[in-house]
């Protein structure tokens, strides 16, 4: 059924889009400890990060069949109330709003299920204007860029206010991606073979991409090593690379599937 195809269609692709939005949240969450001219990665540190993208995981997969059921009981407008409010619970979240605004809980509401209720609903919308997800790209990214440099300069250190996945340019941007790559036709049959080989390892790429990172930045590959711009998709080329293959090898190991996803 169409319901069906859709969720499965966003399972598969929704750790490949979120691996290009987290390829810097490594170098701004880890503990960095300056020794000399030297600097350690707290071992803690990786460790609690690679526990919470599991269990974050865990319980979107968990929670996938009850949003299935719902999901294919619901009406287009149902849906689209659903994220209107989870949406509504993203500008809450805004400590600048929250000064001004009534204590409500949203609970039931908010966090990263919204994406998943939002992806259901994108693959089903018909857009005719092409402008509207490059809009949408240049607009979320445009925020984040001269927001984070606004605050970086107002307070003098690095924000990462404007990197946080549920802020409404992140959003912004994740509907332009993904509406653009829904109208884009793939045509070359070796680029679709890649495309459903990094589809098919895709949870797998998301659970190990943090320690990737983790043994690149050991190396002294990470974005300091020239310019951000030239070093932010190389290390993100790189941590995709080595993440798939180190998945598709376990996958060749008897058992390897269940550990790999």
């Amino acid at each position: 059924m169409e319901n069906n195809t859709s969720i499965n269609f966003l399972e598969s692709n929704l750790y490949i889009l979120r691996l290009f939005f987290s390829r810097r949240k490594i170098f701004y969450t880890y503990r960095i400890h300056k020794v000399g001219n030297s600097k350690n990665i707290s071992y803690k540190s990786i460790s609690f990060m690679v526990c919470l993208y599991i269990t974050w995981s865990l319980f979107i997969y968990l929670f996938i069949p009850i949003l299935r059921k719902w999901i294919k009981n619901s009406s287009k407008n149902e849906i689209l109330y659903f994220l209107i409010i989870w949406f509504a619970t993203i500008i809450y979240s805004i400590p600048y709003f929250k000064t001004y605004l009534p204590n409500i809980p949203l609970t039931n509401f908010s966090g990263y299920i919204g994406y998943l209720v939002l992806g259901y609903y994108l693959s089903n919308l018909t857009i005719g204007n092409k402008y509207i997800p490059i809009t949408f790209i240049i607009t979320g990214t445009g925020i984040t860029i001269f927001g984070t440099y606004y605050l970086t300069h107002k307070h003098n250190e690095f924000s990462h206010f404007f990197y946080d996945y549920l802020r409404p340019n992140v959003l912004l941007s994740s509907i332009g991606i993904f509406l653009f790559f829904k109208k884009y036709e793939i045509k070359n049959k070796k680029f679709k073979k890649l495309i459903l080989f990094l589809s098919n390892h895709s949870f797998g790429i998301y659970l190990i991409h943090i320690l990737t990172l983790k043994f690149l930045s050991k190396i002294g590959i990470n974005w300091q090593f020239t310019n951000p711009i030239i070093s932010i998709p190389i290390i993100t080329i790189a941590c995709i690379v080595i993440s798939s293959l180190i998945i598709f090898l376990l996958r060749k190991v008897k058992y390897g599937s269940y550990i790999s996803g």
